[in-house]
C-alpha cells in the first residue's frame, strides 16, 4: 500500500517539479519521472532511516555498557 501512495505522491510531485524547473513535458512523462522521482526518494530515505536506525542502536549500546561497567566498579571494586 506504501508503494501505491508513493507513487500517486510521486505523480503529483512529478508535475510540480516539472513546473518548478521549467519544464512542459507530456502528461505521460511528468507521471513516469515523478513516480521515478519518489521511488528513489522513498528508497533514500529508508535507507537513511536505517542508518540511523544503527547508529542509535550503537549509541544505546555504549551507553548501557558504560553504565554496568561504571556500576561495576561502583559495587564490586569497591569492596
Amino acid at each position: 500500500m506504501s508503494i501505491l501512495l508513493a507513487m500517486m505522491l510521486g505523480a503529483a510531485a512529478g508535475w510540480f517539479a516539472t513546473r518548478l524547473m521549467g519544464m512542459h513535458t507530456d502528461p505521460v512523462t511528468t507521471l513516469a519521472l515523478g513516480c521515478l522521482g519518489a521511488l528513489v526518494g522513498v528508497m533514500g530515505l529508508r535507507l537513511a532511516l536505517s542508518v540511523v536506525h544503527w547508529v542509535a542502536t550503537l549509541a544505546a549500546a555504549l551507553i548501557g555498557a558504560l553504565l554496568v561497567v561504571w556500576l561495576w566498579r561502583v559495587l564490586v571494586e569497591k569492596r
